[in-house]
């Protein structure tokens, strides 16, 4: 059985480890001081300036197609289950 000393440990030397590692595996890049070399100035730009670009969002790249299959699936469902229920609600 763990105590809870241990987990702890654990997690500290969990926590420090990704501490030294980070800042080694981070692109050299990353920290540059220039503009136009510096890796999140270019990412920030990319998105931020997005007047120029046409874009057709994924979203509805995936599902429209989707929706064109499955909806008259659904409606023909929808209406037979009309014509064979017994209720007159819903």
């Amino acid at each position: 059985m763990r105590t809870g000393r241990w987990i702890r440990t654990r997690r500290f030397l969990a926590a420090l480890l990704v501490g030294v590692c980070l800042p080694l595996a981070a692109p050299p890049g990353a920290l540059a001081q220039e503009e136009d070399k510096n890796l999140w100035a270019e990412w920030w730009k990319g998105v931020t300036d997005r007047g120029t670009k046409a874009e057709i969002p994924f979203a509805f790249l995936v599902t429209i197609p989707a929706m064109l299959v499955i909806t008259p699936v659904w409606l023909v469902q929808r209406a037979y289950a009309r014509l064979n229920s017994d209720d007159d609600g819903s």
